[in-house]
């Protein structure tokens, strides 16, 4: 999934849990900075992509994009994120791309769509990275022939840190300072307001549609007995 987790389950090598008199034994001879907290922190960031089409004059690398990761409003992410890795299609020459500070960004030119595996670490490896997909969109949405404009394509997420070591949650608390807009045509930030009201409406949709269901399973269950009773 797309959270970073910091919570795991320690086991004895006899296989057993650990009881809670082991796990404060343990934390009692860790050091400050290894010892983790009580806390649940979420970082909301963007994956996306800006494309531009350059004329049907060039014979196969009509798109120039850049792919992205970004803080919802520009933040940066530095202090906690110590690399972002892309990994492109096989065909591009040198498919992985590291970027160890902001703008953790990739430009490239090509024809065809795909999927960009994006790989963020965390400083001091506090973290186990976490991978997210991005689908390239090079074409406008519903069927569009215009290419005055580029095509923007974004998606929100967060990292989740359940109970950050202290190093990282000092880290995680700092104010960001806020940098330049990636993409200058878009020049916005994320409208996190309206997606979550997409999000309200599709879960209703879908307790609805359960809902409906239910009311059949019933009405089987009900025509199920009585056949059974009339055998």
């Amino acid at each position: 999934d797309n959270e970073a987790r910091g919570k795991c389950e320690c086991m004895h090598a006899t296989g057993h849990k650990r009881t809670r008199e082991d796990t404060a034994l343990q934390e009692q001879q860790l050091s400050p900075s290894l010892k983790r907290t009580k806390c649940v922190v979420e970082k909301p960031f963007i994956h996306g992509n800006v494309a531009w089409y350059l004329g049907k004059d060039r014979d196969s690398d009509r798109y120039k994009w850049t792919c992205y990761v970004r803080g919802v409003s520009n933040e940066d992410l530095s202090p906690f994120v110590s690399k972002v890795v892309f990994t492109l299609h096989p065909t591009f020459s040198h498919a992985v791309r590291t970027c160890e500070s902001p703008p953790y960004q990739v430009t490239e030119v090509g024809w065809g769509e795909f999927d960009v595996l994006i790989t963020v670490h965390f400083v001091g490896n506090l973290e186990k990275a976490v991978d997210v997909y991005h689908p390239l969109h090079l074409h406008p949405p519903d069927g569009a022939t215009t290419y005055r404009r580029p095509v923007i394509k974004e998606f929100y997420d967060e990292f989740v840190f359940f109970s950050p070591k202290p190093e990282l949650l000092s880290k995680l608390t700092l104010t960001p300072r806020l940098l330049p807009s990636i993409v200058p045509e878009a020049n916005m930030p994320f409208d996190e307001a309206q997606q979550l009201q997409q999000l309200i409406e599709a879960k209703r949709r879908v307790q609805a549609e359960t809902q409906v269901l239910r009311q059949r399973l019933a009405a089987v269950e009900v025509r199920l007995a009585t056949l059974q009773q009339q055998n």
